[in-house]
């Protein structure tokens, strides 16, 4: 009976002593690291550190007794500048988690700075499958898409209507040619064909001879393996050169929500891609959607800056139980906790770190099905979580033992 007692005795302090834990530091700092002055700006930039604001106000001003503040920074796309940043952030400014990042080169850089600190990368708009291959890190969460899911879904929807017949418009870097070598791939083992490709540099303002090689290898489909300004001027001049006369579809694996809108749906109609996130899935995504547009003067959120939100929410919740700020001590709390985002629906994260959740193959709406602003997307079909994404065995992280 005594020991019976105690034992009760002792959970009850346990229990009290947990929930009366808190940081060894005062204050729990988030940086916000992406592109916000160039080519990729508008799909994340200022709006994936909205979407992180948010993310903070929601779950509240602290956690584990530290009051949370937020910073954020431009990388221009430059590696040598990411670096340069978080180096400063873990180093002097006491930041303990760098967010979003976008392109392959500055993500990459970013991540050697946060293992060696130990604290935690959460990515959102960095899509190479590195990070969960190769690259897998026990501080890194990998939440959004990577670029085996986008083509994954991409190159399915269009093979399934018929076309068979690939030409790639690719940007001269690492991103680019990852996706390249991935849709190859999957084109070929569906039974089509690429017929060609051209590679052209980020900064790339006329398409219009890569377009017109495309036309002379009479493809079903032109794929711009590319977002932001460089796919709607793509997109634009395809238009002007009137593809959809000569019957050759347009599509893009990583067209986001905002490249539609700055194209117009005269332009981007048909187009098929693929998301995670859209603001009109449901009441859960249109509500979010809703608060941050009132915040963003009409803005709609990307899946980029959604996805910004989530992770962000997941990780004050696995520090709020951990206690901790040590990248994989909270990143490992955050892979033993599933369930269901109120944006993202029933999600896990798997030992390499990858973010499993539906991925959803999107049309672009004629002009005459849209019913408003920003009444752009119509799904196609659902891919589930579990088929979604590139199988642990097959994505080359050689840690798992340790993650």
């Amino acid at each position: 009976m005594r020991k019976s007692i105690f034992m009760a005795a002792l959970a009850v302090a346990l229990t009290a002593s947990q929930a009366d834990a808190q940081l060894a530091k005062k204050t729990l700092t988030l940086g916000v690291l992406n592109d916000q002055s160039s080519v990729y700006a508008d799909m994340g930039g200022t709006g994936s550190v909205l979407a992180a604001r948010m993310a903070v106000e929601d779950f509240g001003p602290t956690v584990a007794g530290a009051k949370i503040e937020l910073i954020f920074a431009d990388h221009q796309l430059k590696p040598d500048v990411a670096s340069a940043i978080t180096n400063k952030w873990l180093q002097d400014d006491g930041v303990d988690a760098v967010i979003d990042l976008g392109a392959g080169g500055p993500a990459t850089a970013a991540l050697d700075v946060v293992k060696k600190y130990n604290k935690t990368l959460l990515l959102s708009a960095s899509s190479l499958n590195y990070f969960t291959g190769p690259g897998c890190a026990p501080q890194t969460v990998h939440w959004t898409y990577d670029n085996w899911s986008m083509a994954n879904a991409t190159v399915i929807e269009n093979m399934r209507t018929g076309a068979k017949r690939w030409f790639f418009l690719v940007p001269d870097y690492r991103f680019g040619w990852d996706m390249q070598e991935v849709m190859t791939d999957m084109v070929k083992k569906l039974g089509g064909e690429v017929v060609g490709a051209v590679r052209y540099s980020p900064r790339t303002l006329d398409y219009s001879s890569f377009l017109l090689q495309a036309q002379q290898n009479k493809p079903d489909v032109v794929a711009v393996i590319d977002g932001g300004d460089n796919l709607a001027r793509a997109m634009k001049q395809a238009h002007e050169f009137e593809f959809a006369k000569a019957k050759i579809r347009m599509t893009s694996p990583v067209a986001q929500l905002t490249d539609i809108h700055a194209m117009g749906l005269d332009v981007a109609q048909g187009l098929i891609t693929s998301e995670s996130y859209y603001w009109d899935l449901n009441e859960g995504t249109r509500s979010f959607g809703k608060r941050f547009a009132a915040r963003r003067d009409g803005k709609m959120p990307t899946s980029i800056q959604a996805g910004v939100y989530s992770v962000v929410t997941h990780y004050l919740e696995a520090v709020a139980a951990t206690n901790s700020t040590d990248g994989d001590v909270v990143v490992r709390k955050m892979k033993a906790t599933k369930g269901t985002d109120k944006l993202f629906g029933q999600y896990e994260i798997r030992a390499d770190g990858r973010a499993l959740h539906n991925r959803y193959i999107m049309r672009v709406k004629t002009p005459a099905e849209s019913k408003g602003p920003w009444d752009y997307l119509a799904q196609v079909a659902v891919i589930p979580g579990d088929k979604a994404y590139l199988p642990v065995s097959e994505g080359g992280c050689t840690t798992l033992d340790k993650m």
